[in-house]
This record gives structure tokens, sequence and C-alpha cells, in this order.
């Protein structure tokens, strides 16, 4: 896809169009670091309903011998879509560390900690604000 869905708002951080001030921006786990991805973000119910419209038959079989068939699908679609995000977000911080997880380094494993503690504080502060209705 080169087009964001329609719906969608999507913003380029390499052009700074986001705010550098992480607070000002908390969509999910990852927000908007400017890593250069060239991926255009959209919200997981969006993403859920083109998934349903391009689900392959194999894969449609397999959620209707699953769960409670084409009654949930889209639920079990969003399950396996945030599984992969937590995978996609683990990478992320696995692949940012500023050095090898497997260094024996005490200066090198004491960066590694404060990195993945700074990341820590990142995902428990968007864990309920993300869901809480603005008033």
């Amino acid at each position: 896809r080169g087009m964001p869905f329609l719906g969608t708002v999507s913003y380029n951080a390499q052009a700074r169009q986001i705010s550098p001030d992480i607070s000002d921006f908390k969509y999910g786990a990852l927000y908007a670091d400017p890593i250069p991805s060239m991926g255009a973000g959209i919200p997981p119910s969006l993403c859920m309903q083109d998934m349903y419209r391009h689900l392959p038959e194999e894969l449609s079989l397999w959620y209707d011998e699953n769960g409670r068939g084409q009654t949930d699908v889209h639920v079990q679609i969003c399950i396996s879509f945030q599984k992969s995000m937590f995978c996609v977000t683990n990478a992320a911080i696995a692949g940012t560390m500023p050095h090898p997880l497997d260094t024996e380094d005490p200066d090198q494993k004491a960066a590694n900690l404060a990195y993945a503690e700074s990341w820590s504080g990142r995902l428990m502060g968007c864990q309920r604000g993300a869901l809480l209705a603005a008033d």
C-alpha cells in the first residue's frame, strides 16, 4: 500500500510533522518515533476491517474452525494483530538497544537496562491513557 486508508491521518516524523515531545503523541506503544519505516499509521479497527476484506481463504477457514467462527472474526483478527504488534514492539526495542543484548561489559549492560527502563515507562504510560475518552 502506498497510501493511507481513508479516514486515517498520517504524519511524517522525518519531516518534523509531529512534536519531538513524546507526551504530545501517544497512539500505541511505539508512538511516532522518527525511525524511517515507510509505513502509514492506521487505527486497529480500520486495520481489522481491511484485513477481513483481504483475508485469504485458508486463514478464513482457520478462523471458522477456531473460536466462534465468523461471529467474532473481527475480534480474532484484532487479537492476531495485537500479538503481532507485541512482536514488532519487542523487535523495535531489541533492535534499537544501544549495545548488543548479549554484552558482558557492565557499562553497556547498564546502558541497555536504562534504555529498556525508559521503554517500560513509555509502555506503562500509554497502557490506560490511550483507552480513556477525552472530555
